[in-house]
Parts: C-alpha cells; structure tokens; sequence
C-alpha cells in the first residue's frame, strides 16, 4: 500500500485514531440494541459455545457467518457483552477506512488520501452508526467492497508478476459474495474495469484460477443453492423487486433518493426508519430542509455529468480510478431507484452504504483546490467535520431503535433482561424487535419466542428457542402497554380465566406466572 516507512507509520497511527474514534462512539452515544443485532451476537455465541456452523444469517438464505465469526473472536477474547458484540463490525469499518484511504493515495494522490482518513476517520453520523452495529454484514460489505476495488486498482496499475493477486481478488469475491450479495455493486464494476484495461492479457490461467477461488470462497452458499435451486435469489428477489414501476414511480424513487437519503447520508440529517418520527424530527433540527435538498439534486446532477463523462472517456479510451469510483456509485443508485423501496429504506437508506465508496473522489476534488486556496481547502474539511460530529451530539436514541404500534421501545436495556430473570422467567413471547435483545442480555437463560400481531405466531429466526416456549408450561408474555397486543393479551387472558402476575417497565408489561397454558394463536 505505502512504500514510505514515515508515511506507513503514520497511517497506521491514524487507523489507531480511527478505531479510537469507533470505540468513544461506542462508549459515549447510547446506540439501542434490537432483534436483529442480537441475533448476531446470538449466532456468535453458538459458533464458541455450541460449535455451531451457521452458512446464513438466521432465519434467510442470504448473508453469510463473516460478522458473526468476527464477533466469537471478539467473545473468544474479551467476553460475551453488547461492547464486544459491536467490537467486531467496528473492527471492519477500520479496514473500510484502509483501504479506501491506500486506493485514493495510490490513484488519486496524497491530499486526497488525507481527506479520506479524515472524512471517513470521523465520519457522518449514518456511517459511524452503521459501523458499530452488528446488523449480519454492513460494515464487512463496505470492507470487502474496498478491498476488491484496491485489488482492481493494483492489477490494473501493476498486471506483471506477483499471480497470486487473482486467486486471492477470487478468493475476496466469494467471500464477499457470500457475505453479502449486494457486494455486485463493486464486484460488477471492478471486473468491468480490469477487462477494459488488460483486455488479451485476462486470456490467461490467471482468471481461471480468480473464478476457481470465487467459487472455493463461496462453495457453502453455492451448495445451498444447488440443494435449494435458486434460493437465495428467489429470497433476495422479493415483492419490491418483481413488482412492475411506472415512469411517475421511478420519477418519485429518485426524488426520494435524492431529498430523503442523502441528506442522512451525509450526517446532515439522522435516519430512522419510521417515517412520522423522521420527517418530525427533521422539522425539528432546526436544518432548513429546502436548501439542503437543493444542494443534494445539484450534487446529483454533478454525479450525473462526470457519469457520462466517464462512460464516453471509458468507450474511447480506457477508464480512470476515478471513473471506476462513479461506476460504483451509479450501479448503487440504479436498483435502488428502479425497485420500490419499501419507505424505511429511504429515511433509513442502508442499501445505500456504498456510496461512501465516493470519499476518495471528493478528496480528490478537494485536492485540486488545496493546490490553489489550501487555507480555503482546510476550512472546507473542517466544516466536514463539524458538521459529522454535530450529528454525534445531536444524536436520538429513540431514532436508531424501533418502534412498535408507533412507540419507541428500548428493547436492549439490561434492567428489562434483569426484571424477567427476577421473576424466574424461562421463555418468553413477545414481539420481534423485543424479543432477541433478551435472550443475548440474559446469556440464553431467558428464551424469547416471537409472536405478531393479534398474538399469532410470529417469524421465529431461532427455531429452538420457539420450541422451548412451546413445552414450557408457563411461557410469560411481554408486549407494549395499551397497545392492540396487549389488549388482546388480556382479553385472552380473561377468557382462559388464568391467574397471573403483572410487572411494568418503561412502555412495557410482562405478564408472568400464567397459570393457563399461552400458545400463539394460528394467523
């Protein structure tokens, strides 16, 4: 990456920072904990413990075990807790931050490699966010998307010798692939620009044995879908895919992209996923939201003329590192504006990450005028900054977890796991976004069963945990006060004329000690 001892010094020194920076965040900002992150760190603990092999994430056929063998490391060494949990994508985003900083000073210059560090060091409030949480593979999809785009560089810059770089860029494709198949977003882009430039010289036992080694990486998912034709594209390829778009839905797609995501994006606004309290909570920041839109379209219009610029640079002659980062970008946006979105990816537009590929080229921007104005240049870079750690002051925590029947729940807080082992709770019903988080605080003690609306049954990622509900003899029930579950709760509860306990916390009750047997009803 860097030839020079000082300058490699420093950089690993900055990286130090950078995962410094990850861990004060972790520490400091009260990030909630919910279901989908708790399956993770549960996915962890039965690969130390129980010598599980998972091939998928829980409960789908998509998303490989990268995060949650990260994270049995991370237990193996420190612990099973919530800190070391998230230790394990926060490790990954310091290698995104690596290796995008090593391709912007290896193709676009040492100013730009500074920016990068400093810009993706102390990043936006969505991306340092989504590099804490341990969600199945976010932060390992931008750092193996960085790697693969390095790879490309270096092959491209330097084809001769050293042939063990293509197996090694195959071996990072399946992995990659299988960890996270959004990952074709840089994979597409990044073969296309080693075609076009070393053309012949891919006819070669090279690019055989880069395909060979793809396929060895990702051989589990592989025989999954060959057991299962198709699965994980039939999986990946739901209704907001197949379903048809109209001119005036693609037209309203992009505008949403443009005004809703990007904004959060660049940390200007903070996302959520429940629309009310985004657009409420944008309302209130005090951030005009006019101008930033109008800057968003202006960038995206900017986007869109270097685009172009660099199709007809790449059809004429060959393409740039610079156009190879737009490609990217382009092939990040197209699927997410040409399918309809379901609305908390646009306020909460984490399919989006990958545009954080485009740092490098803003410091390669930025460096033009640091040559000119460097006294302009760094008030620039500072403004960056503040306004990305304005976004960590300002940061909700009611915004970054869930809600259920439109009310905030602290679904991860240790007091709620305590309460149901007070009360000698050994399974449990309740809502998704509530359930995981418990059995992870509590060690499996307590086994959270899933239940959805009307008390039916629920989408259970951890089968065994359902089936321990199901033969225990008194499973207690946890769902939000006043809300249609928890009336139905007590309806059920009146009719089955059962003696119970009742224990509140926060916006929650916990019906334990039941003396009829629960079971959810068939939806």
């Amino acid at each position: 990456m860097l030839k020079n001892m000082p300058e490699r010094r420093v950089f690993v020194a900055a990286l130090l920072a950078v995962l410094l920076v990850r861990v004060g965040f972790l520490l400091l900002v009260p990030v909630p904990f919910e279901s989908d992150e708790a399956i993770v760190g549960l996915m962890a603990r039965h690969i130390l413990y129980a010598g599980d092999r998972p091939i998928f994430y829980y409960g789908q056929e998509y998303m490989g075990p990268l995060e949650p063998a990260t994270a049995a490391l991370s237990f193996a060494l420190f612990g099973p807790t919530l800190f070391t949990l998230r230790l394990a994508p926060s490790i990954w985003s310091v290698v995104f931050v690596g290796f995008s900083a090593a391709y912007a000073r290896r193709a676009l210059g040492r100013p730009a490699f500074w920016w990068t560090l400093a810009y993706l060091g102390v990043p936006p409030l969505f991306l340092i966010t989504w590099s804490v949480k341990a969600r199945g593979g976010y932060p390992e999809l931008l750092a193996l998307g960085a790697i693969l785009l390095y790879q490309a560089l270096d092959l491209q810059m330097a084809p001769d010798g050293r042939d063990w770089r293509w197996p090694l860029f195959g071996a990072v494709s399946g992995l990659a692939l299988w960890t996270d198949p959004l990952v074709v977003v840089y994979l597409g882009p990044a073969t296309l620009y080693l075609i076009l430039h070393l053309r012949a010289r891919l006819f070669r036992w090279t690019s055989p044995a880069a395909v060979a080694a793809a396929v060895v990486a990702a051989l589990p998912m592989l025989q999954v879908n060959i057991a299962q034709p198709g699965i994980t594209l039939r999986q990946l390829a739901g209704p907001a895919v197949n379903a048809p778009i109209t001119a005036h839905q693609l037209a309203h797609n992009f505008s949403e992209a443009i005004q809703q995501s990007i904004p959060v994006l660049l940390g200007i606004y903070q996302g959520c996923s429940y629309r009310p309290v985004f657009f409420a909570a944008r309302a209130a920041s005090g951030i005009p939201f006019a101008p930033v839109a109008f800057t968003c379209f202006v960038l995206a219009l900017a986007a869109g003329v270097l685009f172009v610029v660099s199709t007809a640079r790449a059809v004429a002659d060959r393409p740039t590192p610079a156009d190879l980062i737009l490609w990217v970008c382009a092939v990040t946006m197209v699927p997410f504006i040409l399918t309809q979105q379901q609305a908390d990816y646009v306020t909460e537009p984490r399919y989006l990450l990958p545009l954080y590929a485009a740092v490098p080229l803003f410091g390669f921007y930025w460096s033009k005028l640091w040559r000119r104005w460097s006294g302009v240049a760094y008030v620039v870079l500072l403004v960056a900054l503040v306004v990305n750690v304005s976004g960590y002051v300002r940061f909700l925590p009611d915004l970054a977890g869930p809600f259920i029947d439109n009310e905030p729940v602290r679904t991860g807080d240790i007091q709620l796991a305590r309460l149901l082992e007070e009360q000698g709770v050994k399974t449990v019903y309740a809502n998704y976004w509530l359930s995981y988080p418990i059995a992870f605080q509590t060690g499996e003690a307590v086994k959270t069963a899933v239940i959805g609306d009307r008390l039916t049954v629920g989408f259970n990622r951890v089968i065994p945990y359902a089936i321990a509900a199901g033969t225990d003899p008194q499973p207690a029930l946890l769902v939000v006060t006043g809300s249609p579950d928890d009336l139905d709760a007590r309806n059920w509860l009146d009719q089955h004329h059962a003696r119970f306990q009742v224990h509140r916390w926060e916006n929650l009750t916990l019906y334990d000690h039941i003396s009829a047997k629960f079971s959810p009803l068939q939806g």
